[in-house]
């Protein structure tokens, strides 16, 4: 895992969701959610993380139909809501960058 300075963070705005997470923290939840989601599947929603932010946590699942996993790290929300996001690419996203 890339050393990822503990004082960054990303800002991310879907509709209603609007909230801040620090990038440590959201690389170590990714790196154990995008192991279990396919990469291919002949059922398109299970490629995705579902997205909950609430009160001060962000809420992560994945799920490949006989596993599931949900996580949580802290987070600033401004506004709640959830939304569905491909996993590899915002794993891809979150890591290449910081390489």
């Amino acid at each position: 895992m890339p050393d990822v300075p503990p004082a960054a963070h990303t800002n991310i705005a879907s509709g209603a969701a609007e909230f801040s997470v620090n990038n440590r923290d959201r690389l170590k939840e990714l790196s154990g959610l995008q192991r279990v989601v396919p990469r291919k599947s002949t059922v398109p929603i299970l490629v995705n993380i579902h997205m909950q932010a609430t009160a001060n946590a962000l809420f992560l699942t994945a799920s490949d139909v006989d596993l599931s996993l949900r996580t949580a790290c802290p987070a600033k929300v401004k506004n709640e809501g959830r939304f569905m996001i491909p996993a590899h690419k915002l794993y891809d996203h979150v890591v290449f960058p910081l390489m």
